[in-house]
């Protein structure tokens, strides 16, 4: 692998990285978005992000430059992440090195999602790691220079290590954090802002009934509170666009939630939302028998991906892209993730069944990056982010 230089945290609050294939990685602290830029465009691209020059075009302006550059309301973002939105420069899309690295920090959570796809590695399946360890997974996950982390879980928020976590990336690489916000607290809000962590909140609809079906909490008593998880969700949002924290929402569309999208989209678009994540239900190992009653039927669960496609990506392009982004994740190439477990074990999605697989049988804690690809789609790696 060559041609991957170091992971640069501008002053703009952008996090850049040059890469061989896709020119510049750009991923905003303000709005967690990941655009791959030209390499022709490169210098003109990092003064601008350095606050000593201007931006090289209008695009990057208004897709790169919302909160820091120009106002919320100035933004527009392309249905593909890539600057200039015209194509024709554009080699096949693939990155040296992984583009991002989603950690899961604990196994533990207050929620019991019917869909969890890292159900078969938390709850004590998977040690949780102790100081030590966790500073070891850092390094190594650094190693491979990625643009963003993902932290995830289970919920990081109930991990010990959370800001130890937040400290040692702070800097050396974006991070984001998915939570259901069932236990946020007034702490958390001080920790994301002091680490320009950005928040996306698991929110599956603006309905709590339809919310708390899909993501009811695991033990009420355990966490403390009887509280509806869609009202959780929901109050962490809001106090963290008061708070002028990055934000965006993230959703798990089945067929109890699906008819409902656009109009969920218009609410979150009025409130401020900047990037909203729809990502449709996908089997793993342990929701198999769940799988078949929030997907529907195979015909049906087609017919209302296409709907998701066509209409949410109509909604977008016509008004939502001046300060909202929206992002559709298929499951149809389960092996474009990189998954680091709780005890520091990297791993993929199969493509076979649903389950997990190692990335790199000798070196499992340690993959070598000659191999990082074997398992790992790269050219859906990088799909899966720049879309």
């Amino acid at each position: 692998m060559t041609g991957c230089k170091n992971v640069t945290f501008t002053k703009s609050g952008i996090i850049v990285r040059e890469d061989s294939c896709l020119g510049f990685l750009a991923f905003s602290t303000h709005t967690g978005l990941i655009f791959a830029c030209q390499a022709a465009d490169g210098k003109a691209l990092l003064k601008w992000l350095e606050r000593k020059g201007s931006t090289p075009t209008l695009e990057y302006e208004k897709a790169l430059g919302p909160v820091w550059a120009i106002s919320l309301s100035g933004a527009d973002y392309p249905s593909k992440h890539l600057l200039p939105t015209d194509q024709s420069g554009w080699s096949i899309l693939r990155s040296d090195y992984p583009i991002v690295i989603n950690w899961l920090l604990t196994g533990n959570c207050a929620l019991k999602c019917q869909y969890c796809y890292a159900e078969d590695l938390m709850r004590g399946r998977c040690t949780e790691p102790n100081t030590q360890e966790v500073d070891n997974i850092i390094e190594t996950i650094l190693s491979y220079h990625p643009l963003a982390v993902v932290l995830t879980g289970g919920d990081p928020l109930l991990s010990p290590h959370l800001e130890r976590v937040f400290a040692a990336l702070h800097k050396r690489t974006g991070i984001i954090i998915d939570t259901s916000a069932f236990t946020f607290s007034s702490d958390h809000l001080k920790l994301f802002k002091r680490y320009n962590v950005f928040v996306r909140i698991s929110l599956d609809s603006e309905i709590p009934k339809i919310h708390d079906k899909l993501r009811p909490p695991l033990n009420t008593v355990k966490a403390g509170t009887n509280q509806s998880s869609n009202i959780a969700a929901t109050n962490a949002l809001c106090k963290c666009v008061d708070a002028g924290i990055g934000v965006g929402v993230q959703t798990v569309a089945t067929k109890f939630n699906r008819s409902d999208l656009e109009a969920f989209g218009d609410k979150l678009y009025r409130i401020g939302i900047r990037s909203w994540r729809i990502l449709i239900v996908a089997p793993s190992e342990t929701n198999i028998l769940s799988f078949g009653m929030l997907s529907g039927t195979k015909s049906g669960q087609e017919r209302y991906e296409k709907y998701i496609e066509k209409h949410l990506r109509l909604k977008h392009d016509n008004g939502w892209n001046k300060g909202m982004a929206v992002q559709i994740t298929h499951n149809r190439a389960p092996n474009s993730v990189v998954l680091v477990a709780p005890d520091g074990t990297f791993l993929t999605e199969a493509t076979v069944k649903p389950q997990k697989i190692i990335l790199d049988d000798k070196f499992p804690k340690v993959p070598r990056i000659e191999h990082f690809f074997d398992k790992i789609d790269p050219y859906t790696h990088a799909e899966r982010y720049l879309s």
